[in-house]
């Protein structure tokens, strides 16, 4: 072959090869053979030219990737859907009746695709309709995997707080106990959702180690046996017993489930401290034994009158001590103190009204601190 032969053969490759590289791949119309479904999950995404080819190629992998995740979710809706029949189908009649929205929210509201391993694995640009594409794929089998890790991990945590909580429960220490079993029911709602999105990928069957319903049903029996009863006595000079500062109490443990019992009137006549003391040492003061007795002891106390236009004003400031005791364990678990406060300062011309004023804003300072520590110390899920 002559040199002028050569180049013309040389030309005729590369020219071959410019247009094997814009021809318009298979995956563009949602199918790829490099891509088999048995193996892959895949997202087609496409963007139109505004002038801004990185940008424009960046929404292209995006759509792509929000595509396949769509795929994902639809699918394993449809397998959370078959899981909530499941669990329900292992609850009797009543039960069914009582926890059947419960159990068919807490499983769908497991949904929350975070999907590790896509890729974008190859884009495309038509010169002609001025289109990005990109494709987006995930390797089923790496993907199942991880996934795969993730549930024993959590089949392994869920167990653990299922015997801690029995452990509690055999103590009488309902609080912990009923913790546990929440946080139990938290790391399940998301292993299940764990075990759908993997049904979903690889095609096998995934199933969580325990049972929402189960859990559920133990939860509202430990619901049932833990009563707390809750007395606030208020040292207000010169007003009678108002039980402000208890109303906000009760509204705050009833916000959180749990069930109140009023304290007999024959209590209320005691000083706070005196009334602890009982309780700690084992007293049955209050004719029964309730799981827990929250306890509180407030003052309001004057603040100063000073002269506000014509009139003169008086302030008051309410503080108090807070105690949660464990009746049966006849220990404290919760002691909150809190000097005079000014979130609790409140000042009107007619001294009884401001010092309402004062108890009210106690009230609902209190139960905002009592909120924050039952959660801090009991509900608040671990291994987030």
């Amino acid at each position: 072959m002559n040199r002028k032969n050569y180049l013309a053969l040389a030309l005729l490759i590369a020219v071959a090869a410019c247009g094997a590289g814009v021809k318009k791949p298979d995956w563009v119309r949602g199918k790829s053979a490099s891509y088999p479904e048995a193996r892959y999950l895949i997202g087609i995404g496409l963007s139109q030219a505004t002038g801004n080819p990185s940008d424009d190629q960046a929404q292209a992998d995006q759509n792509a990737r929000a595509e396949l995740a769509r795929q994902v979710k639809t699918r394993i809706q449809s397998q959370l859907n078959a899981r909530a029949e499941e669990e329900l189908n292992r609850l009797g009649p009543e039960e069914q009746r009582r926890f059947s929205q419960r159990v068919r929210t807490e499983v769908n509201s497991s949904v929350n695709i975070e999907l590790e391993g896509v890729e974008t694995a190859e884009r495309y640009f038509d010169e002609k309709t001025g289109t990005y594409y990109a494709l987006a794929a995930l390797d089923r089998g790496k993907s199942g995997a991880l996934l795969r890790e993730k549930i024993d991990e959590l089949d392994q945590q869920i167990g653990s707080f299922i015997e801690l909580a029995g452990k509690k429960m055999e103590a009488k220490e309902f609080l912990p106990g009923l913790g546990y079993i929440m946080q139990a029911e938290s790391l399940l709602k998301k292993e299940t959702g764990l075990c759908a999105e993997a049904m979903v990928i690889t095609g096998q069957d995934f199933k969580p180690g325990y049972s929402l319903a189960d859990l559920v049903r133990r939860e509202d029996e430990l619901r049932n046996r833990l009563v707390i009863m809750v007395i606030a006595l208020e040292k207000n000079p010169g007003a009678a017993e108002s039980r402000v500062i208890e109303s906000h109490l009760v509204s705050a443990l009833n916000s959180l489930g749990l069930a109140v019992k009023e304290a007999p009137a024959r209590v209320r006549g005691q000083s706070g401290q005196a009334l602890k003391a009982e309780i700690e040492a084992g007293s049955t003061v209050f004719g029964c034994e309730p799981s827990y007795v929250l306890l509180g002891i407030f003052q309001v106390k004057p603040s100063g009158t000073p002269l506000i236009g014509k009139h003169i004003y008086h302030f008051f400031k309410t503080g108090g001590e807070l105690s949660l005791i464990d009746f049966a364990n006849k220990k404290t678990v919760l002691n909150l103190i809190e000097p005079e406060l000014e979130a609790t300062k409140a000042g009107k011309p007619e001294p009884a009204q401001a010092a309402s004023i004062s108890l009210d804003l106690a009230g609902d300072f209190f139960s905002r601190i009592l909120l924050e520590e039952l959660n801090k110390k009991f509900f608040t899920p671990e291994g987030k």
